[in-house]
């Protein structure tokens, strides 16, 4: 039942971009895709970077753990569970995860803190981008407020701290425990040595950094948008990413990241243009995971 009302709720999500594309068709119709421009060269840059850092910073996290899990392993694991968040009602790609490194012999302790190391990660970073850019977000002063309420993602990047902090992590999870009346679940301790940290912030702040951009070369293809707008995208992805991240009813965030997309987007260009482009967005992003999907399946194992 559960399963069904998530596509539900992400069919009616669609079908109100959609029929906001249809009545201002119009306009829609008009847009003049430029595809001899600069920004095409760079729109494929940036996609093509996309996975290769979110790939990165999985393989920077095993290599930290101390696995001894080559590139090529990583890639596919990586990809393989990553491709599985589009089941509905859960995070799946962590628990495969978990399953996929359990089968290349790493322990279960091991690949729960290697994946809960990397969410953690991925939302302060997120959280971080978003922060980082809200000096660039230049609203519509009666949106301005809207700013205040996006500082809520302040608190995340603490997760880090609390996480790797083992005396504060152990007292946090007896009092977990108190509460469910479970007993202690005892996690590998976590040391994070200081030569890994900016190896750690590059490859994590990639992740958003290619993708936002990858958003902002798209629609100087169908708008000439200023460049100065960029690091407003970055963020403005970011936080259309959070919102469809932590939306536990929509598979990959489908539908929740596109209408936070073309809603955030409408304060600069028409909403029914940022609802193509957000849409068009996830069909790009799509096919390029399915290309590095198909790519880590074919490549053997022993070249990396």
């Amino acid at each position: 039942m559960k399963k069904i009302l998530s596509y539900i709720l992400v069919i009616v999500i669609f079908a109100f971009l959609f029929w906001n594309i249809a009545q201002n068709w119009s306009l829609v119709s008009s847009i003049s895709w430029n595809l001899n421009s600069v920004s095409l060269v760079w729109f494929l840059f940036f996609i093509t970077f996309i996975y290769i850092s979110n790939i990165f910073s999985w393989h920077i996290i095993t290599r930290l753990l101390g696995l001894k899990l080559s590139l090529v392993s990583n890639t596919k694991i990586w990809m393989i569970s990553n491709f599985s968040r589009f089941i509905p009602g859960g995070i799946w790609q962590y628990p495969s995860r978990i399953v996929l490194l359990s089968k290349k012999g790493v322990s279960k302790r091991l690949a729960i803190s290697a994946v809960l190391i990397e969410g953690l990660m991925t939302l302060s970073f997120g959280a971080g981008t978003v922060i980082f850019t809200l000096a660039f977000w230049k609203l519509p002063i009666k949106y301005q407020g809207l700013q205040g309420v996006l500082w809520i993602f302040l608190f995340l990047p603490l997760l880090i701290f609390l996480f790797t902090n083992k005396r504060i992590f152990d007292k946090v999870i007896l009092i977990y425990c108190k509460l469910t009346k479970r007993e202690k679940i005892s996690f590998e301790s976590i040391k994070i040595e200081r030569r890994w940290f900016p190896f750690i912030f590059i490859s994590f702040f990639a992740r958003f950094f290619f993708i936002g951009g990858a958003l902002f070369f798209l629609i100087r293809l169908a708008s000439p948008v200023s460049y100065t707008l960029f690091p407003m995208i970055v963020g403005i992805y970011a936080f259309s990413w959070l919102l469809g991240y932590i939306s536990f009813f929509a598979p990959a965030g489908l539908g929740v990241t596109e209408i936070t997309l073309a809603a955030l987007l409408s304060f600069y260009i028409p909403f029914s243009l940022g609802a193509v482009l957000a849409v068009v967005f996830r069909m790009v992003i799509l096919v390029a995971e399915a290309v590095f999907l198909f790519a880590s399946c074919i490549i053997k194992e022993d070249l990396l």
